[in-house]
Formats: structure tokens, C-alpha cells, sequence
């Protein structure tokens, strides 16, 4: 064999040898590069299903929040409406008190004027004897309408007592309702405060009716897919009520608003009943 077949021959074992080498080392970093690869996806993995579970325990108490909130908000309604009543009631017994003081001051003055005419009567039966029966008469009448005077003022006294009482016991009840309302409403400053929700929402939501496109149940507390956007008017924190004929089903609340659909959040459900495809859904039923 020729010199020149000897060294192309030591060529090719030594390429052979280093390419093997390469080829090692390249398969060991593979490996190792795989083996990161694993344990970012498992990493990753554990990171999103424990921010998902947060997510659905946040949900859940945004959801009870505002439920409280609506509550709140009926019995403030309800208290003030029972403060306005009870301040009409004030007035008129203030206006029922004013006309009995004036029935008082008038049977007073009859009962002056009836006191006058009888020392009269008495003055003029001691002059004139002749005429004494009538004078008699007269007196007896007098004090018949003097007798009757006096028992109309004790019945208007007594019926001013109970007046005042009734004043004094509606000027209570209203200071009571009023210190109610002024709860209620820090209380519901707090709950606004802690929501971010807006009390006046639900009083500005228009009728917007659709239907039910998907449910989601395996994020807590369930998902729902509605057909109506923002091009019908729909808006985050929009309540929808589900129904189907006439069974109620539940509640949801609008969370992400697209151009032709919404996702919202079911934010409770109606004896256990199921939110289904194709469920008719509508802001007021």
C-alpha cells in the first residue's frame, strides 16, 4: 500500500474518533436540555392550577360581597320609605295637635263667657224677683251649657295628651330610622368600598334578552357563555337572570364582554337547578 493510502487511512480513523466524540457530547446536552425542558413544563403546570384555584376563591367571595351588597341596599330602601311614612305620620299629628289647641282655647272663652252670664243671671234674680222662674230658667240652662262646655274641654285635654304622646312617639321612631338609615349607608359605603361595584348598576341596565351558548363547571363556580356583546350593550358587572320556560335556574354576572358575546360567572342558582345550553337569559324578567 502506498504512502498516501496509509495517511488517508489514519485520516479517516481520526475524523471517525472525533466524530463519534461530538456526537457523545451532543446527545449528553440533549438529554440534559429535555430534562430541564420537563421539569419547566411540570413547574409551569403546578404555577397555573394554583393560581386557578385562587382565582375561583376570589370569584367566590366577590360573588357573596355583592350579594350582601343587594341585600344592604333593601333594607336601606325599605327603612327609608318607612322614614318618609313615618314623617308624613309626624306632620299630620302635628297639624291634628294645632287644631286641638285651638278646640281648647275656644271652650275656654265659652266657659268665661258661660261663667259671666250666670253671675249676670244671679245679679238679675236678685233684682228682679217677678221674674225669677225665668231667671231661674235661664241659670239652669246656662249651667246645663257650662256643664257641657266643661266636658268638651276635659275630652279635647284628654285628646291633646294622647296627641302629644303620639307626636312624642313618631319624633322617636323617626329619630331611630333616621340613625338605621345612616347605618345602612356605611355599611354599604364599605361593601361599594370593598366590591368595587356600582350601587347604581343595577338601576341602568337595559332589557337585554339572549340565550345561553356554553357552561363551563370545571372552574368553581361556573362558567357561562352568553350570545350578547357589546354591540347589544352588554357591560362588565351586568346581572343576567337564566331561565327556561317558566323555571328559574339562576343568576350570572357578566365578567368579559366581546363584540358578539359575553363570559360571566355563575353567581348563584335556584334549588339546586342546572344552567344548561340554550337557556334563555335576560337582564329583567
Amino acid at each position: 500500500m502506498s504512502p498516501i493510502g496509509r495517511i488517508f487511512i489514519v485520516l479517516n480513523l481520526v475524523l471517525a474518533v472525533l466524530f463519534l466524540g461530538w456526537s457523545g457530547t451532543h446527545l449528553a446536552t440533549a438529554q440534559n436540555y429535555k430534562q430541564q425542558a420537563t421539569d419547566l413544563q411540570n413547574k409551569y403546570d403546578t404555577d397555573v392550577a394554583a393560581k386557578e384555584d385562587e382565582i375561583s376563591t376570589l370569584r367566590s367571595d366577590k360573588g357573596k360581597l355583592e350579594s350582601s351588597l343587594g341585600n344592604t341596599r333593601t333594607e336601606k330602601d325599605g327603612l327609608e320609605d318607612k322614614n318618609t311614612l313615618l314623617t308624613t305620620q309626624l306632620g299630620e299629628e302635628k297639624q291634628n295637635n294645632s287644631t286641638l289647641r285651638s278646640s281648647v282655647d275656644s271652650i275656654d272663652g265659652k266657659l268665661a263667657q258661660y261663667a259671666t252670664a250666670i253671675d249676670n243671671l244671679r245679679s238679675q234674680n236678685e233684682q228682679l224677683t217677678t221674674e225669677r222662674a225665668a231667671a231661674d230658667e235661664a241659670r239652669h240652662q246656662a249651667e246645663n251649657a257650662q256643664q257641657a262646655a266643661v266636658e268638651d274641654a276635659s275630652q279635647a285635654r284628654e285628646e291633646l295628651a294622647e296627641a302629644q304622646m303620639q307626636v312624642a312617639q313618631l319624633e322617636k321612631d323617626v329619630t331611630s330610622s333616621t340613625k338605621e338609615v345612616s347605618n345602612l349607608e356605611t355599611k354599604l359605603s364599605v361593601l361599594i368600598t370593598q366590591t368595587g361595584a356600582d350601587p347604581n348598576l343595577g338601576l341602568s341596565m337595559p332589557v337585554i334578552d339572549g340565550a345561553v351558548l356554553n357552561v363551563d363547571y370545571d372552574i368553581e363556580p361556573g362558567l357561562v357563555a352568553i350570545n350578547k356583546g357589546s354591540n347589544d350593550g352588554v357591560m362588565r358587572g351586568f346581572t343576567f337572570d337564566i331561565y327556561r320556560g317558566g323555571q328559574y335556574k339562576g343568576q350570572v354576572r357578566v365578567e368579559n364582554v366581546q363584540s358578539g358575546m359575553a363570559t360571566c360567572v355563575i353567581t348563584k342558582t335556584w334549588e339546586g337547578r342546572t344552567i344548561s345550553q340554550g337557556d334563555s337569559a335576560s337582564t329583567r324578567i
